[in-house]
């Protein structure tokens, strides 16, 4: 079998990885098309190109290619064929745009809780901020979610019915709030003199 030119993307771990380092990889390995970037929360990329007879072959040159530059392992790799990777650069490549509404139903939580969590270490940046509210990368969003350290012990479920309280218990605590109204009755008729004829009759009838 000829040799094929392979596209192989390696993904690293984003600790102590900024742009200078990017740029820094992309320059070094300029003699294999390396390009470098992140994808937000999730990865920084290396894609090189070089010459192998197999995907297996041209992910163990890619490697050996790129680790005395990046001088760290890659968590994960891809090897394609020119071919197919121009193929997929064809192909739409915008990310999927999810809201706050779409972000709390993901998570199993009220749309006030996502504002919460927005102050929050660790929870993604949204990638616009638009009229209607921000909007996040869905792959962000599904990364959060592995690693977020929900409370023990604690559903989805319980947690949205803990925020949210149902609109009988409202009700019900609205009514046990009230005091009982008491209603008096006023008259403004002077009180009744007594009868002094009927009192005279009456000591007569006695005597």
């Amino acid at each position: 079998m000829s040799s094929l030119i392979w596209v192989v993307t390696l993904r690293y771990d984003l600790t102590d990885i900024d742009g200078t380092t990017l740029g820094a990889w992309e320059d070094a390995l300029a003699e294999v098309d390396a390009s470098a970037g992140r994808i937000p929360d999730i990865a920084a990329t290396l894609t090189v190109y070089v010459e192998a007879d197999g995907a297996v072959e041209a992910v163990g040159v890619a490697a050996s290619v790129a680790e005395p530059v990046t001088r760290r392992s890659p968590m994960a790799v891809e090897a394609v064929d020119e071919q197919t990777h121009l193929d997929q650069a064809d192909q739409p490549n915008l990310p999927q745009l999810v809201s706050a509404a779409e972000v709390a139903d993901h998570l199993g939580i009220s749309r006030q809780r996502v504002h919460q969590l927005q102050s929050t270490a660790g929870f993604p940046e949204p990638l616009y901020r638009l009229r209607t509210g921000p909007v996040w990368d869905a792959r962000a969003i599904e990364a959060f979610a592995t690693r977020w350290d929900r409370r023990p012990g604690r559903r989805a479920s319980d947690t949205r019915d803990e925020e949210i309280p149902r609109v009988s218990e409202l009700r019900t605590s609205a009514v046990r709030s009230t005091p009982p109204r008491r209603f008096v009755t006023e008259t403004t008729s002077p009180p009744r003199e007594p009868n002094s004829t009927g009192a005279a009759a009456r000591r007569a009838r006695k005597s």
